[in-house]
């Protein structure tokens, strides 16, 4: 049975990069594993949780299946453990998503398409996580990833540790477009599955769009996780 992650070293690292002030943005990365990244991204933030005074925020780019979210809800041992009150993140700065083509996002119930992304408190945790209205939405209306710098710097002033959640890289790699965005990003690597062909095809990936990699998490092995920090630029 695999042993929980010791995320002090990526932390460490993670503390060495970002602006002079205001919280840090760090994105995990795996090239085909939903589990993988859920459990290293979950992993850090509780870990970064435990050490802030302000709440640390899990952004989800899964926009459309809100995947934390409804990982969450189903891990709760009860109804009053599960996501509650929403927040909304829509700052005065374009949004994280864009609408595939010129049309706009068209929504019921006249909800304005800026203001789709929310975060909802996590009882007993130090922690919010998103939530995307996907059911506001248009039916077959497509949405796509965008630098959105303002966005993140307001969001920035609001926590000490934003944590990005993504979709493996085989399904799709969109969170590439953010990596200018952030401020570090940690490879999720899957101990006896994730080849060292694989390791490569990622780091080029993420430094092709301008991706800082910060190190890397192993998840699944026998004995204690490790952070791998040989992995790093």
């Amino acid at each position: 049975m695999a042993r929980p992650v010791d995320y002090s070293g990526v932390i460490r690292a993670a503390q060495r990069v970002g602006p002079p002030s205001g919280g840090r943005v760090i994105l995990f990365l795996t090239p085909r594993s939903e589990t993988a990244v859920r459990e290293a991204t979950l992993g850090f933030a509780r870990a970064t949780a435990l050490r802030s005074p302000r709440p640390v925020w899990l952004i989800d780019l899964d926009l459309r299946n809100n995947g934390l979210f409804h990982h969450l809800e189903a891990v709760a041992t009860s109804d009053h453990a599960q996501p509650g009150r929403a927040f909304s993140v829509a700052f005065e700065a374009a949004p994280i998503y864009r609408p595939v083509g010129k049309r706009l996002i068209a929504t019921q119930g006249g909800v304005n398409p800026t203001k789709l992304l929310s975060l909802h408190e996590v009882p007993g945790e130090n922690l919010y996580v998103s939530r995307f209205r996907v059911e506001a939405m248009a039916a077959g209306e497509k949405l796509t990833l965008a630098p959105a710098r303002d966005w993140w710097a307001a969001a920035r002033a609001k926590s000490d540790w934003i944590t990005v959640h993504s979709l493996p890289l085989d399904q799709g790699g969109h969170a590439l477009a953010l990596c200018k965005d952030v401020d570090g990003i940690v490879l999720v690597i899957e101990a006896d599955r994730t080849s060292l062909s694989d390791i490569t095809a990622m780091q080029e990936e993420v430094e092709s769009a301008g991706g800082r990699i910060i190190g890397s998490v192993m998840v699944g092995v026998g004995a204690d996780a490790r952070w791998l920090g040989s992995i790093s630029s």
